[in-house]
């Protein structure tokens, strides 16, 4: 008797075509007609210039913001149905969101302070608990020398680097990155690039994580993204061959992503 064919893996976000706006302004779209699935085990890359309306797409994809049209579904379910606030908390759990330029850390809070925030907050967590987990999170990161520095005090590389464990906290399944690379030099390029590759296929005995990352150019993630779309002219195309792709945005030595009108 021959074995059953393996189901489908659901996809653990999913846009049908979306519709993304700045908040409180779904009047002014700056991507329109998104159809994106990411699955377990994916690992994007998504280019386009500053202009180009990703970072207005990955916070939507993250649920932070409502699209301003179409439909999104999270983990399999459709993110318009009503759902009491313990199922939310839930889902937003299971998804995290590194912003860029800094990471809008906490101001009044330190490194330390910064990381356990989501412990505390979604694990009701004791201080002391908390804390002892993020003070290992932040070991993993680099970031112990700076434990109890006030998070906003440090350099923006650092600052950017306390965001992401804040991110991993709550170990989400899926992690989105606005433009993770600006900003950084070689040598800290090099440790983002490591330490993603790392985490989509499951750091430190975690399970592996779905990264989205949005930036200018496609190339720096070229062996080590394994999909690769790009925003023009604030439309959605997949990239079937990133390293031949033309439309690749200021700093990777090919064509410029013409911004939206």
């Amino acid at each position: 008797m021959s074995a059953e064919p393996p189901k489908p893996v659901a996809p653990l976000v999913e846009l049908t075509d979306v519709t993304a706006a700045p908040p409180g302004a779904p009047e002014l779209p700056e991507v329109e007609g998104v159809n994106w699935a990411i699955e377990p085990g994916q690992f994007w890359a998504v280019g386009g210039l500053p202009t180009a309306g990703d970072s207005c797409l990955l916070p939507t994809a993250a649920g932070l913001t409502q699209p301003a049209a179409g439909n999104i579904r999270f983990f399999g379910r459709d993110a318009s149905e009503d759902v009491d606030e313990s199922e939310l908390l839930e889902t937003r759990r299971r998804v995290g969101l590194v912003f860029s330029h800094g990471g809008r850390l906490f101001r009044d809070q330190s490194v330390l302070g910064n990381i356990a925030v989501p412990l505390r907050y979604h694990l009701d967590l004791p201080v002391e608990e908390a804390e002892a987990r993020a003070e290992k999170l932040a070991d993993l990161l680099g970031l112990k020398p700076w434990l109890n520095r006030a998070a906003v005090s440090l350099p923006l590389v650092w600052q950017q680097r306390t965001a992401l464990a804040r991110s991993l906290a709550l170990q989400p399944e899926v992690l989105f990155l606005d433009r993770p690379l600006s900003a950084l030099d070689f040598s800290h390029r090099g440790w983002w690039l490591e330490f993603l590759t790392e985490l989509a296929v499951g750091l430190e005995g975690r399970p592996p994580v779905a990264v989205v990352v949005g930036g200018d150019s496609l190339k720096p993630w070229l062996g080590v993204a394994s999909q690769f779309a790009r925003l023009d002219a604030g439309r959605w195309e997949t990239v079937a061959d990133p390293a031949a792709d033309d439309h690749d945005a200021f700093g990777g030595g090919g064509r410029f992503i013409r911004p939206k009108n």
